[in-house]
C-alpha cells in the first residue's frame, strides 16, 4: 500500500486531522447502524443493509446457545459492558491511521483476549469490520486499510490495548465508544480519536452519532473550503435526549450526528455526520468560536459565580458527584440548580462544555479507591474545548496543573479535572480549601505521598 503524504504547504497536522475526521466518521456510522439494530431488532432479520449497500450483521444471539445474550457481549472486570461494536470500531479507528501513519503508537481501551476465547464473538465484530468495505466516507483512503483476517483484526485491537505512552512519543490515544451503556439505551455517547506528541494533545477528533442540533447553514458545498467562511456562535445545552427527530425541519441543518475536531493552536470546527446513503467524503466545515467573556455581578470585579452551569454525572462509579454538587453551593450556586446538565459519558460532558456557554462548568472529584483515570476518556475532547474558546478555556487538575498525557495508560501525573473559562476556573482553586473539616482527609499527591493534612486542597469527606 502507498502511504499517503502530507502537503508541505499546509499548516502542520492538517493530513492527521483529516485522516482521523474520515476514520471517526466511519466508526461513527457503523455505530450507528448498530444502534437501529439494536432498539429496532424486529425490523432487521440476520443483516440489515442500507440504501449504500453496506451490509451490517445484526447483533442478536437467540439461535446459537453458545452465543451471549443480547449486545452486551461481555462485563469487563470494572462491570462496563464492553460490545462487538466497541473491537469493531478500535479496529477500524486503528487500521486508518496505521496505513497512513505506520511508525505511530496507539493506546486503546479494549484488548482482544475476549475475543481470542471466543471465536464466535470474534467472527461477529469481523463482519462488523468487512461491512464497511463499501462505498462509504473516505472509501479511497480508508478501505484498503481495513484488515483482511480475523487473526489480522486481533492484532491491530491489541496494539491499542496493549500499547503504552511516554513522555516523547507520538501516539494516537482512542475511545472507540465512550458512554457504552447510554450506547445501548439509544442515548448519547461518543466515538474519539487525539494525537498525542510530548505529552500533549495535538490533534483531536470526536464523533458524536446521536445528537441532534441545528447549525447554520453552510454556504460551501466543499469539505476542503475554509470554516472561517462559516462561524458557529450559538450555544446549545445537550442532554441524554438530545438526539436526531425524523420530524426535524432541516431549513439549516439539524444534524444527525455531529464531528468536532481540533489542530493545536489552530481552532476548532464542527460540521454534520455525513449520511451513509449519500455520502462521498465529509461535509463541509463550520469553524467553531465561542465567546470570550463571561457575565460578571455589576457589584463585583470577579464572574457572577451563581449563574453557573454545571455538568455532572450522577451515575457514573468513578466521580463523586455529592462533592461536586458541595463546590457549587461554595461557588454560589443554587441546590436546586445543580447538576444543569447530566450526561453519563464522559466526553459527551466534554461536548456539553464545547458547546455551552462560558458559564459551563465541570468538576470532576475521583471517589476514592476506584478505578484509575485513563487518557482515553479525556484525550481528544479537553483540546477541542480549548480550541473552541479560543484558549479562554481552561483544563486543569484540582491542583491547578495541566493534564499531563505523557505517563502512560493513566493520568497518574494528575488527580481530578476542572474544565472551565479561565476566570471561573481560578475561583474554583480559590474555593477548595473552603471545604469544612469534615470534608477534609488528605489530597493525593501526584508524586506518591499526599498533601498534609492541613493542606489548602480538597479531599474525601469522613465516613
Amino acid at each position: 500500500m502507498t502511504v499517503t503524504t502530507p502537503n508541505s504547504s499546509k499548516p502542520p497536522y492538517q493530513h492527521e486531522r483529516h485522516i482521523a475526521e474520515l476514520a471517526v466518521q466511519r466508526a461513527s456510522l457503523l455505530t450507528r447502524r448498530v444502534l437501529a439494530g439494536i432498539l429496532n431488532p424486529s425490523s432487521t432479520s440476520t443483516s440489515s443493509t442500507s440504501t449504500s449497500g453496506t451490509s451490517t450483521p445484526q447483533l442478536h444471539h437467540d439461535d446459537h446457545p453458545d452465543r451471549r445474550v443480547s449486545v452486551a457481549s461481555i462485563s469487563k472486570p470494572d462491570f462496563s459492558p464492553v460490545t462487538a461494536a466497541d473491537f469493531a470500531v478500535q479496529a477500524l479507528l486503528t487500521a486508518a491511521i496505521r496505513a497512513h501513519f505506520p511508525t505511530d503508537g496507539f493506546i486503546g481501551e479494549e484488548d482482544a483476549d475476549a475475543l481470542r476465547g471466543d471465536p464466535v464473538l470474534a467472527r461477529q465484530v469481523f463482519d462488523l469490520v468487512r461491512s464497511c468495505a463499501s462505498t462509504e466516507s473516505g472509501d479511497e483512503a480508508l478501505s484498503p486499510a481495513l484488515p483482511q483476517t480475523i487473526p489480522e483484526m486481533l492484532s491491530l485491537i491489541d496494539l491499542g490495548g496493549r500499547g503504552t505512552g511516554s513522555p516523547t512519543a507520538r501516539f494516537w490515544a482512542m475511545d472507540p465508544i465512550d458512554g457504552t451503556a447510554a450506547f445501548m439505551r439509544g442515548q448519547q455517547y461518543a466515538v474519539s480519536l487525539c494525537l498525542i506528541e510530548g505529552g500533549r494533545e495535538v490533534v483531536g477528533v470526536l464523533g458524536c452519532p446521536n445528537l441532534g442540533i441545528t447549525l447554520p447553514s453552510s454556504s460551501s458545498s466543499s469539505s476542503s473550503a475554509s470554516p472561517q467562511a462559516n462561524i458557529c456562535t450559538a450555544t446549545y445545552i445537550i442532554s441524554e435526549e438530545s438526539t436526531p427527530s425524523p420530524d426535524a425541519q432541516d431549513e439549516q441543518q439539524t444534524t444527525n450526528g455531529i464531528l468536532l475536531s481540533a489542530v493545536r493552536s489552530q481552532g476548532a470546527t464542527i460540521r454534520p455526520i455525513a449520511d451513509q446513503t449519500s455520502q462521498t467524503d465529509l461535509l463541509p466545515a463550520i469553524s467553531l468560536t465561542k465567546s470570550s467573556s463571561i457575565t460578571k455581578n455589576p457589584q463585583t470585579t470577579p464572574p457572577d459565580m451563581s449563574n453557573l452551569h454545571f455538568i455532572d454525572s450522577l451515575s457514573t462509579p468513578a466521580t463523586s458527584s455529592s462533592l461536586v454538587a458541595r463546590v457549587a453551593t461554595l461557588a454560589g450556586v443554587p441546590n436546586y440548580s445543580f447538576p444543569g446538565t447530566e450526561l453519563y459519558s464522559s466526553h459527551m460532558r466534554y461536548v456539553a462544555m464545547i458547546l455551552g456557554g462560558p458559564s459551563h462548568v465541570q468538576v470532576r472529584i475521583p471517589k476514592p479507591r476506584t478505578k484509575a483515570t485513563y487518557i482515553w476518556d479525556h484525550a481528544g475532547a479537553q483540546l477541542i474545548y480549548v480550541e473552541a474558546t479560543a484558549g479562554k478555556g481552561k483544563v486543569t487538575d484540582l491542583w491547578g496543573r495541566p493534564i499531563d498525557y505523557g505517563r502512560g495508560r493513566k493520568l497518574d501525573g494528575n488527580w481530578g479535572v476542572i474544565t472551565a473559562h479561565e476566570e471561573v476556573s481560578g475561583r474554583l482553586l480559590e474555593i477548595m480549601p473552603k471545604f469544612p473539616a469534615s470534608f477534609r482527609l488528605v489530597l493525593p499527591d501526584v508524586r506518591g505521598s499526599v498533601a498534609p493534612a492541613d493542606s489548602h486542597h480538597i479531599a474525601h469527606p469522613v465516613p
